[in-house]
Parts: structure tokens; C-alpha cells; sequence
């Protein structure tokens, strides 16, 4: 978890913070305290009218970026975008919240951006043959579909999990690894193996009263033979495979990868869209 952030601490009218934007809920803890929960699942602006006396005055909050899209050719899984989850205090005032869409067959998902922190976007998934891609998780390594191939490794992360390693092989077509997530890494594929890596799990977090993941790796795609990979859990999409059947989409507003293709099929999945969440105590 990243350390605090002071934006600058208001004062005056009620003891608690009180603000407005995105889809408004409210939650109460174990405690018995009540929170309000602002979601952004796009673009929006966050509003403090009041931002509370000193103690109450602790916001949270959580930044996903999205998730990166599936690719094909016995392509591994893509990466979960990158999950940030820390506490402020702020200045009654308006501040733009941008939330990055996943990527595209082959691409990058987009950053998102709250309150002075950005999330970087998770990485597309390793094509067939080839390594994974780096980024804030690490995509899997691309199954094989033109023999002789050595062993490929799967993308290096900077704050989440690596992607899924690929063995070599002689004898047959492999499937692809799976997407590395920003709760695990992405599963290896071993040589002459065909079906596809499952993507690694999301990120959890209890920012909205109960435990979600977000952030989660695609599965990798499985060669002629073999099935593709489970999305990781928290929202990742799930590999296709050479026998055309086509490959999951990342959830919407998870921040998660999505599964890639195998062979020649087309139909790759793209990443789950970024989301923003603040919460504070009401009560």
C-alpha cells in the first residue's frame, strides 16, 4: 500500500466529511460506523464541500488503471492493470477523476488518476512464440504453433505479479501462459503442454464493505488440442482456443486483463475498464 498523501486539511461545519460525485452507497463496518462510498466508473469529478474535522477527516482511496487486452496466435494472457490503494486528507474543492478504459485486441490498457496519484495501465498479452510484456503486472508468454521453439518467459511487473512462463518444446504446439495479476502471478506453462495458463488473482480490497479483487491476469490460449486458461479471479477474461472458440473480455470496471486468442482466431478479449473509488466515515 502506498504511504499517505496530504493534499491540504479544510476545517469548519459538520465534524464529518461530506462530498459529492460518481454512484453514491453508504456501508456500515463492524463497528457500527457508517461510510459513504463514491464509485467513478468513468470520468466524473469529485466534489468536497465540508472535508471534516481533524480525525474524521481520512479519506480513502482506491485507483485501478485497465486492463490489458488479449492478443492472438496462441497468445498469453494479459496483465491486470495496475491497483493503487491508500489514505489522504483533502481541501474542500473539485478534482477531475479519469478512469482508463481497457485495452484493445493487442494493446495496453489506459491509466487512471484521482487526487494527485495515476495507476498505470496493464500490458497486452505476449503474442505466439513471443515473450510477455512488462508493465505494473506482467503479461504470459505465447503458447507455440510453429515448431522447433525454446522456453519463453512470461513479463516483468513493478507493483503486481509477473506473467506465466512458457516451456520449449519439439513435439507439439503449446498453449499460452497466463496474465499476471496485481494479487498473483499468472500460471506457467510447461513444454508440450496445450491448454492455456490461468491468469493470476486481483488485488483485494474491503474499500466498499465487502471484499472485491480488482486487477486480476486473462487466461492464456490453448493450442489445437487443448482449452484456454481461467481469467483470474476478480475479473479476467478467459483464453480462447484453436478450435475457434473465442476468448473473454476482462470484467467491466475491474481493471483486469483479458484472455487471448489461439491460432488463427481472431476473437481476443479486451480488458475490463479502470474504476475509482473514495470512502470516508459519515457517521
Amino acid at each position: 500500500m502506498a504511504g499517505v498523501h496530504c493534499i491540504v486539511l479544510g476545517g469548519g461545519g459538520s465534524p464529518f466529511m461530506d462530498a459529492v460525485g460518481g454512484v453514491i452507497t453508504t456501508y456500515t463496518d463492524a463497528d457500527g460506523r457508517v461510510w459513504r462510498v463514491h464509485t467513478f466508473n468513468e470520468n466524473g469529478t469529485f466534489e468536497v464541500k465540508n472535508p471534516g474535522s481533524p480525525g474524521l477527516n481520512t479519506l480513502r482511496r482506491l485507483v485501478v488503471a485497465g486492463g490489458g487486452g488479449g492478443t492472438v496466435g496462441t497468445g498469453g494472457g494479459a496483465g491486470g492493470g495496475e491497483v493503487i490503494e491508500d489514505t489522504t486528507t483533502a481541501l474542500a474543492g473539485s478534482y477531475p477523476i479519469v478512469v482508463g478504459d481497457g485495452g484493445n485486441v493487442a494493446s495496453n490498457g489506459q491509466p487512471s488518476s484521482a487526487l494527485g496519484i495515476t495507476a498505470a495501465g496493464g500490458p497486452r498479452g505476449g503474442f505466439g512464440e513471443d515473450n510477455g510484456v512488462n508493465g505494473p503486472t506482467g503479461s504470459g508468454a505465447g503458447g507455440i504453433f510453429n515448431l522447433p521453439q525454446p522456453a519463453r518467459s512470461g513479463g516483468t511487473p513493478t507493483t503486481g505479479f509477473r506473467g506465466g512462463n512458457r516451456g520449449g518444446s519439439t513435439t507439439g504446439r503449446t498453449g499460452g501462459a497466463g496474465g499476471g495479476g496485481m494479487g498473483g502471478p499468472g500460471q506457467d506453462v510447461p513444454g508440450d503442454v496445450r491448454s492455456g495458463g490461468a491468469g493470476g488473482p486481483g488485488k483485494p480490497t474491503n474499500i466498499r464493505g465487502t471484499t472485491e479483487r480488482f486487477g486480476a491476469g486473462g487466461g492464456g490460449s490453448g493450442a489445437a488440442g487443448g482449452v484456454g486458461g481461467p481469467g483470474g479471479i476478480g475479473g479476467g477474461g478467459a483464453g480462447g482456443s484453436e478450435s475457434r472458440v473465442p476468448a473473454g473480455n476482462g470484467a467491466p470496471n475491474s481493471g483486469s486483463g483479458g484472455g487471448s486468442a489461439g491460432g488463427p482466431d481472431p476473437v481476443a478479449g479486451w480488458g475490463g475498464k479502470g474504476v475509482v473509488i473514495l470512502s470516508y466515515r459519515i457517521q
